[in-house]
C-alpha cells in the first residue's frame, strides 16, 4: 500500500478508503483556496505576512501556499478554517478590506479567485 504526502490513499483496498474516509469525516477542516497571480513574491509574502493576526482572529488554523513550477508569478493559498462561515467571513475580509486597495495588496495582479473547500 503507498500513502500520497498528503495523507491521501494512492493505492489500496476499498476498506482501507473507507477507513481514510471516516478519519478525515472526524477531522474535517473547511479550505479557503485563493488563486491569483501576483507581480512579486518577496513583495507578496510581505503583505501577506503582515495579515497574520488578522488570519489568526478570523480562526484560520493553518495554510499552505503552493506556486506552480512552471509560473512563479502565480500562486495559489489554502487557508485552513473550522467551518464554511468562517471561510467565507474571511473571504469578505479580504475582498472589502484588502483587495480593494493596491497599498493594501501592493503584488497583487489581476482578481483573486477563491474557493471555500471541504474534504469528503
Amino acid at each position: 500500500m503507498s500513502w500520497a504526502g498528503s495523507g491521501d490513499l494512492a493505492c489500496g483496498s476499498l476498506e482501507a478508503r473507507e477507513a481514510t474516509s471516516t478519519h478525515r469525516a472526524e477531522h474535517a477542516v473547511t479550505t479557503l483556496r485563493i488563486e491569483h497571480a501576483i507581480h512579486d513574491y518577496e513583495q507578496w509574502i510581505t503583505a501577506f505576512t503582515s495579515y497574520g493576526p488578522a488570519r489568526t482572529n478570523a480562526g484560520v488554523r493553518s495554510f499552505t501556499i503552493r506556486r506552480p513550477v512552471d509560473d512563479p508569478k502565480y500562486l495559489m493559498l489554502d487557508l485552513e478554517f473550522d467551518t464554511a462561515n468562517a471561510a467565507r467571513g474571511f473571504a469578505q475580509f479580504l475582498e472589502e478590506k484588502v483587495w480593494s486597495s493596491p497599498a493594501s495588496a501592493p503584488a497583487l495582479a489581476g482578481v483573486p479567485r477563491t474557493r471555500v473547500l471541504d474534504v469528503m
